[in-house]
C-alpha cells in the first residue's frame, strides 16, 4: 500500500493510495501518477470551493443559494 494526502485550504482531508494484493515496492511511475493524482483531487476541491462562494469575503454566494434553495424545495 502506498498513499498520498488529500489536502483541502492545507488540510489533510483524507488520501489517495494504492493497494495491491502481495507487498511489493512501487515504482518511481507509479508513486508519481499517485502524486499527480493527489494533486489534481486536491485541485477539485479547492474549485469546488471557489465556485460556492465569494472569494472577497468568503461568504456563501448566489450559487450556492440557489443550489441549497432547490434541494430544500425538493
Amino acid at each position: 500500500m502506498c498513499g498520498e494526502p488529500l489536502l483541502d485550504s492545507g488540510c489533510v482531508v483524507g488520501s489517495v493510495s494504492i493497494f495491491d494484493r502481495k507487498p511489493r515496492e512501487f515504482t518511481a511511475a507509479e508513486l508519481e501518477i499517485l502524486h499527480h493524482q493527489a494533486l489534481l483531487a486536491s485541485t477539485v476541491l479547492a474549485l469546488r470551493r471557489s465556485a460556492r462562494t465569494d472569494l472577497l469575503t468568503g461568504l456563501p454566494n448566489r450559487g450556492l443559494f440557489v443550489d441549497r434553495l432547490t434541494h430544500a424545495l425538493e
